[in-house]
């Protein structure tokens, strides 16, 4: 099936498969920053098995500027595009 082909849903599947940032801010109606918005497309890249793309992404910064946010958001919109997925969460600290 092309492009032009492809019925509506399928197209919306993938533009936003394609830009979970457009995800976040359309169907989330979720603002995120600048460096919020470059991560999460790391990840969506990542997720997409993009050629180059490293499957592990560190984001090294100060306290409360959204990293757990940004980590549950990612997950919410996997598995809202990608129907059959799996997805498990762990922290890095035991306490």
């Amino acid at each position: 099936m092309t492009a032009a082909t492809a019925s509506p849903a399928a197209r919306i599947l993938a533009r936003y498969r394609a830009d979970w940032a457009l995800f976040a801010k359309e169907v989330l109606d979720t603002r995120l920053t600048p460096d919020q918005r470059r991560i999460l497309l790391s990840v969506n890249r990542a997720a997409n098995g993009v050629p180059g793309q490293r499957r592990r992404i560190l984001v090294a910064s100060g306290n409360g500027v959204g990293k757990t946010f940004l980590a549950a958001l990612a997950q919410l919109i996997h598995g809202c595009l990608y129907r059959s997925s799996n997805l498990a969460t762990s922290s890095s600290q035991f306490q």
